[in-house]
């Protein structure tokens, strides 16, 4: 893509409703536009460059994914039944992905409470990480990020366990674009 802005994406529903849009800041060069549980149908997306009416066209890469909701682990308990003030635990026993990196997820909890209505349902958020093995290769997409700043873009975290008395720890990232800019930083476990 050669525009030097941003992308908006504006998602329309198959009943004629604003259903998600984006609002980048910045020269990023991406949108990304998001909508759970999608009702079934023809959905419009409308694409246009920042700030409006520059470039008055736009060629652009667009990919629209659907994907459906898996469950990665079980919890210790289905159900906990709390009086006014009290507290209960359970564990959540996970699945991690074979690729590195982190993958984010959900824990829904439903509440029979009948008030106030917007508790009924809320999450807890959960991370999984996946360790990068040692004397490994993996590829992995940055899409651009916000643009706001020249070190604002996309962030992704690896993080490995390095066995003792190693002589030393090298990473190296290349890109197929020799203008992208990429910053990695190695932290220690002291952090």
């Amino acid at each position: 893509m050669a525009l030097k802005g941003s992308v908006n994406i504006s998602l329309i529903a198959p009943n004629g409703d604003l259903a998600e849009y984006n609002l980048p800041q910045g020269s990023g060069n991406y949108g990304d536009a998001q909508v759970a549980n999608p009702a079934a149908g023809s959905w419009f997306a409308l694409v246009t460059p920042q700030p409006l009416g520059h470039p008055a066209t736009l060629s652009a890469s667009f990919i629209a994914e659907t994907s459906a909701w898996r469950t990665f682990g079980t919890l210790s308990k289905s159900s906990i039944t709390l009086a006014p003030g009290a507290s209960s635990s359970f564990t959540l026993t996970a699945t991690t992905f074979p690729n590195p990196g982190d993958r984010s997820g959900s824990i829904v909890l439903s509440s029979t409470a009948s008030e106030p209505a917007f508790t009924k349902v809320t999450t807890i958020p959960v991370t999984l990480r996946t360790l990068l093995p040692a004397d490994s290769s993996f590829e992995s997409t940055l899409t651009g990020g916000n643009g706001r700043g020249a070190n604002t873009g996309e962030t992704f975290y690896y993080q490995m366990k390095v066995d003792p008395g190693l002589p030393e720890l090298n990473a190296v990232i290349s890109s197929f674009d020799s203008s992208n800019t990429v910053l990695a930083e190695l932290v220690d476990p002291a952090g």
